[in-house]
């Protein structure tokens, strides 16, 4: 197959290089006609090499962009969101042990909003965060409005069934960051993120489990 290949390349360059002189002969200028064949030789050259390489794998959509500051807005966005959970939770759960647990997530968010806020000035110039985010804001990131949830019944199962995606959701943004991010302090918070929104998936799922065993 690779001979055949370089026998028609072959051909093909002789053929050009006949055009060529040909052109030359007859006035030493080429015309429109010669730079057909050129496109044409160049047309066939691509045809056959692209069944060489159509295999070759794809690039991931994942590596098409990435930006420390998406990541940083995001991040104080989906760490309000969780805040705003903990409280509808601590006024809203009927499990003590529920309240206990939302009442563990406030100050690593109220942290984490403060070191974001010093990742952003440091980086960019910049100290704001996303602040008083709107339902339909939270909507976008297929996050619940933890204000829908004061009147579901049963509530424990409704807020544990909505904050479980949340917090995979800041895991997934986390990991991508700590992967992605130059900035060693991005990193290093995405890192610690990731894990703490890993236990805490397991913390709940646990918890979820064991409240409401035969429901899925």
């Amino acid at each position: 197959m690779k001979t055949t290949h370089r026998r028609k390349a072959a051909y093909g360059s002789l053929a050009l290089v006949a055009l060529l002189l040909l052109a030359a002969c007859s006035g030493g200028t080429t015309d429109g006609r010669a730079t057909g064949s050129q496109r044409t030789t160049a047309g066939e050259s691509t045809e056959e090499t692209t069944g060489v390489f159509d295999t070759a794998p794809m690039t991931p959509p994942d590596t098409v962009s990435y930006s420390d500051l998406v990541f940083v807005d995001e991040m104080a966005l989906r760490l309000r969101w969780e805040l705003e959970m903990a409280g509808v939770a601590e006024n809203s759960a009927r499990s003590q042990r529920l309240v206990g647990l939302a009442r563990e997530m406030v100050p690593a968010r109220e942290e984490g909003i403060v070191r974001l806020r010093s990742i952003k000035k440091q980086e960019y110039g910049l100290q704001d965060l996303p602040a008083d985010v709107s339902p339909e804001e939270y909507a976008a990131l297929g996050l619940t409005d933890p204000a829908s949830l004061a009147g579901a019944k049963p509530f424990d199962k409704a807020f544990v069934d909505a904050l479980l995606p949340g917090l995979a959701g800041t895991a997934e943004l986390a990991d991508r960051a700590a992967g992605r991010s130059e900035d060693p302090d991005v990193r290093s918070f995405a890192r610690a993120t990731a894990e703490e929104r890993e236990r805490e998936i397991s913390v709940f799922s646990g918890y979820r489990e064991s409240r409401y065993p035969r429901s899925r």
